[in-house]
This record gives structure tokens, C-alpha cells and sequence, in this order.
């Protein structure tokens, strides 16, 4: 039952990205849904997914948007510095971060810090080693951790 579920809503999302109920899209949109629902199968069944972040750590989503203006600020500032051929002063950097646990609500933080904090435009994190528990992150100008990725720890 989930299956025909699952099929008819890629099946919509096909004709819908179309726009068009020509016989060859309804053909290709059955085509394209069967294909995703045996992807999506497939994938479930591999590895079952384990994202179940504590409301703590969703609810530090509020301090995104002052990350992405004060990045958009740095990274403007930084820009400008540049035009008159000044050098660049972007950094690799690591840090601490504790969640390493392979469970859901470990791997829910990460996924979390990595979503928070890569969409200011000054920060990316690059990566995180569960076993170091250790943080790489690029950053346009140096500047302090932002204060969420220590809220998340603690979450």
C-alpha cells in the first residue's frame, strides 16, 4: 500500500515538473516514478535512516538568520578588501564537537550543525570526525565558532 502511495506521488511530482499531459510524459512520468520508487526502496532498506535530532537542537534553527546576515556581512567586508588586491585571509580551522555517537540523536545534531552552520556564506563545515571529535570548517575571513554549534553540543 505505501508502495502504490509512494508511486503515484512521484508519479505527480513528474507531471507537475512536465506541466503537460501529452501520452509520451504520462508513459515517461510511470517510467520515472517506478524507477524512483525502486530507488527509494532500495535505499531504505540499506540503511534505515537515523535523523532524530532532540526539539533543542531544532529549535536553534532561530539563530540561522543572523548567521546568514552577519556572513553576508563578513563576506561582503572581505570582498571589498580585495578589489584593491589586498590578500586573502580565509582560513581552515578545527574545533571540538562532541556529538560522535552513531546513533539517531548523535547523527541528528551533526546533520543539524552542518545545515545551520553552512548556510551564512563566511562558514562551511567540511567535515566532522565522530572519532576525534573534532570539526573542519573554511571560514572567507577567521572569526569566532558561532554560538550554535555549542548550543547543539549540549543539546
Amino acid at each position: 500500500m505505501t508502495a502504490l502511495i509512494g508511486g503515484c506521488a512521484f508519479f505527480v511530482l513528474w507531471m507537475l515538473f512536465v506541466a503537460t499531459v501529452a501520452t509520451g510524459e504520462l508513459l515517461a512520468g510511470l517510467a520515472a516514478a517506478a524507477l524512483a520508487l525502486l530507488a527509494f526502496e532500495a535505499s531504505t532498506r540499506a540503511e534505515p535512516l537515523r535523523f532524530r535530532p532532540p526539539w533543542r537542537a531544532i529549535a536553534q534553527a532561530w539563530r540561522v538568520p543572523g548567521l546568514i546576515l552577519s556572513g553576508a556581512w563578513t563576506l561582503l567586508a572581505e570582498l571589498a578588501r580585495r578589489i584593491p588586491g589586498r590578500r586573502k585571509r580565509s582560513v581552515f580551522l578545527l574545533t571540538r564537537f562532541r556529538p560522535s555517537g552513531m546513533d539517531s540523536r548523535a547523527a541528528g545534531i551533526r546533520a543539524l550543525a552542518i545545515i545551520y552552520v553552512t548556510l551564512p556564506p563566511n562558514f562551511l563545515i567540511v567535515g566532522i570526525d565522530t572519532a576525534s571529535q573534532l570539526m573542519l570548517y573554511h571560514q572567507v575571513r577567521r572569526e569566532p565558532v558561532p554560538e550554535i554549534i555549542h548550543r547543539l553540543e549540549t543539546a
